[in-house]
């Protein structure tokens, strides 16, 4: 199943769409029972593949504009029952909360590492490239867990699903750009780290696409030239960068 088109994400530039594309169909097993595949017997194949295919229709709702499905649109969508999707999963909740880190998952690939040997601005550019280039994939995800965040019973489960992800996001932040800032205060230092967080997060680049509008290019070059300020006004040296 491929779950992006062209009609669907209008704003996805053509290789995110590809990148999509190709990684809707790859098969993560974060949503699922986790087993010994030799010890999968016939029942709990089956109970994997529904799970699968619930999650997989969650998804292309999403990516389809359809921030907050419905239980019964989630189960037409899988081939499934109201009732199989309430066995497969507790709650709507819990639903969304697997298929959210399924797509993340599917989307992790595209965060490739940066070497800490390169300069610091040639880490802002690698950064810059690889970070935008997920969030472009991620966006509609996105969407999908500010919307459960603001209304609905899945409010808290939302939340803390965004903290955990805003949490690990700056703590990578802070491992690429620590050594270059350890000259300042510690308050000062975490206020740096905070702002390139800010600067390069899901609600700036939904802003910069969506909002105002900007080309895929135009948005990662705001960001570059946000971060890069940033951290040159912390002092750091940036007279390398690519």
């Amino acid at each position: 199943m491929t779950f992006v088109t062209s009609r669907t994400i209008p704003y996805l530039h053509l290789p995110c769409k590809k990148i999509v594309a190709q990684l809707a169909t790859r098969c993560y097993p974060s949503c699922m029972p986790r087993k010994d595949p030799e010890a999968i017997d016939g029942r709990t194949g089956r109970t994997m593949r529904s799970r699968q295919a619930l999650c997989d229709a969650f998804l292309a709702l999403v990516l389809e504009g359809n921030l907050r499905p419905a239980a019964d649109e989630i189960a037409e969508k899988a081939g499934l029952s109201r009732r199989s999707l309430f066995h497969h999963f507790k709650d709507l909740a819990d639903l969304y909360d697997a298929a959210y880190e399924l797509g993340m998952q599917r989307a992790a690939p595209l965060l490739k590492e940066i070497p800490p040997s390169a300069s610091a601005g040639e880490r802002v550019a690698m950064l810059v490239e690889t970070r935008c280039t997920f969030l472009e994939v991620t966006l509609p995800f996105h969407w999908e867990l500010t919307a459960r965040a603001l209304v609905g019973p899945a409010q808290k489960q939302a939340r803390q699903s965004a903290l955990r992800r805003m949490n690990q996001w700056n703590h990578d932040i802070e491992t690429i750009f620590a050594g270059d800032l350890n000259h300042l205060p510690a308050k000062e230092r975490r206020e740096v780290l905070q702002a390139i967080g800010v600067a390069i997060s899901s609600p700036t680049w939904g802003y910069l696409r969506t909002s105002v509008g900007m080309s895929a290019r135009a948005a990662r070059s705001s960001v570059n030239r946000t971060v890069r300020g940033i951290l040159s006004d912390a002092g750091v040296d940036m007279s390398e960068a690519p």
